[in-house]
């Protein structure tokens, strides 16, 4: 990887922990940690068992469904926990930066989404 796509992830990871603290200082946390143990949970297993014969290298998953529903039951807060949590579970090896990147961009799509 070139020194740009680092830079790049780099933006990428700091925009996602922005918008995070953004959302804990505005809205505050998690409203129900129940709700977010669940979503957590059903988030990884749709992020695990994501269908991979679409289109060559081309995976659709229902993490964006979890998602929303986190954002309207657990806040912003909540969602971004829950999409940065499901990506840690890869069940291929990826690379640090790759890895790095998908839990920023989950979990910044979870904040702006609640």
């Amino acid at each position: 990887m070139t020194t740009a796509t680092y830079v790049y992830v780099a933006v990428v990871v700091a925009l996602a922990l922005a918008l995070l603290g953004l959302g804990w200082v505005t809205v505050g946390p998690p409203y129900d940690l129940v709700a977010l143990v669940v979503l957590v949970a059903l988030s990884v297993v749709s992020w695990v068992l994501r269908d991979t014969d679409v289109v060559h290298r081309v995976q659709i998953s229902l993490i964006s469904i979890v998602l929303l529903a986190s954002a309207v039951i657990v806040g912003p807060v909540g969602a971004a926990l829950v999409g940065m949590v499901a990506t840690v579970f890869e069940s291929r090896k990826a690379p640090t930066a790759v890895r790095l990147f998908n839990m920023a961009m989950v979990s910044a799509v979870g904040s702006v989404g609640g």
